[in-house]
């Protein structure tokens, strides 16, 4: 983290550290721009005391506590650390690198900053420009920030409240999300039981898909959202989709894509044995009909009619639902604007 600060830069110096104090505070802990340097004048030594260094270097000051990467270690050198009085976010005493973080997570602004990012990651973007949702939203980051502070910012038990609340359930607030590359991904092979074929693949195409999976392009981490969509996004979405049900490549087709196959009729058999209309058998419907309605209550959640016509107008010219009918019913319902939400 203090490295995507630029802590570990060879820069020294008030200004240099000023600037790692005030992004820890700004896209941590408050947002940006809400948190001004007359506020963190202090944090500067906690910065300038504990940065990444080369391992092997002779300067080294204190005991190694977390090994960064193959080269690379984080130390606390007490020799540029100020142990006198500060005063940070109007808390005084001598405050070293605990302290200042523990000042910044006391402050009310901290803990509904944290549960607005928890509720836009889970649940919904904010505002969402409709007065009755948004009042609703607003009262459950209320609830969840002071459930933060109450947990000393132990996420699981906020987690487990909100994924238990009504709220979460509440249609107003279904799909309202735009799936991630990585969620698009892990969500078919986990869903569907696709085969994963080949890491590199899946990877170089969730990168392209604007998520290069453990590398964020800043500490800030992903705008997510709209930035996932566009027209080019969308092409790659429906080709590794295509890729992972089929083994094709915009090239041909993948190697193993024969014996790495896709078990559309197991995906079938689990699709009517689970559904809905499994447990009634609701005589007098079709077999086509049920599948199409559980397929796309399982893909989409709430089909309107328009999807279920185009799955049906392609099924009926199909004599029956056999393992290709059953891919290429899937290979459309990805492909619709729908399945990008969540």
């Amino acid at each position: 983290m203090v490295r995507h600060l630029v802590a570990a830069q060879p820069a020294h110096g008030h200004a240099a550290f000023l600037h790692v104090g005030q992004r820890f505070g700004s896209c941590l802990a408050f947002g940006l721009g809400k948190l001004r340097d007359a506020e963190i004048p202090d944090a500067v030594d906690h910065v300038e005391a504990q940065r990444p260094q080369l391992a092997g270097k002779p300067h080294q000051l204190a005991v190694i506590v977390r090994q960064r990467r193959l080269n690379e270690r984080f130390v606390f050198q007490r020799g540029n650390h100020d142990d006198g009085t500060k005063k940070i976010l109007g808390r005084s005493g001598r405050l070293d690198g605990d302290g200042f973080v523990s000042a910044i997570l006391e402050t009310p602004a901290c803990s509904r900053y944290i549960a607005r990012k928890l509720y836009r990651f889970f649940v919904a973007d904010l505002p969402t420009g409709r007065p009755e949702v948004d009042k609703a939203a607003e009262s459950v980051v209320r609830q969840l920030a002071s459930m933060l502070v109450g947990a000393k910012y132990e996420l699981k038990p906020v987690l487990k409240k909100l994924f238990a609340s009504e709220h979460f359930y509440d249609a107003s607030i279904q799909n309202e999300l735009i799936k991630s590359p990585a969620e698009l991904v892990v969500g078919a092979v986990r869903s569907f039981n696709t085969p994963v074929r080949d890491l590199g693949v899946l990877g170089d195409a969730m990168k392209l898909m604007g998520q290069q999976v453990f590398n964020p392009p800043s500490v800030k981490g992903w705008d997510g959202g709209r930035s996932w969509i566009n027209t080019a996004t969308l092409f790659i979405r429906q080709n590794i989709l295509c890729f992972m049900l089929t083994g094709k490549t915009p090239q041909g087709y993948d190697p193993l894509a024969n014996k790495e196959s896709f078990d559309s009729d197991a995906f079938r058999d689990a699709l009517l044995a689970s559904g809905e209309s499994a447990v009634d058998g609701e005589p007098g419907r079709s077999d086509t009909d049920r599948f199409i309605d559980e397929l796309l209550r399982f893909t989409l959640g709430s089909p309107n009619r328009g999807n279920r016509k185009a799955v049906k107008d392609y099924l009926d010219r199909r004599a029956r639902i056999d393992d290709e009918a059953v891919t290429h019913a899937l290979l459309l319902v990805t492909a619709m604007p729908e399945y990008q939400l969540c």
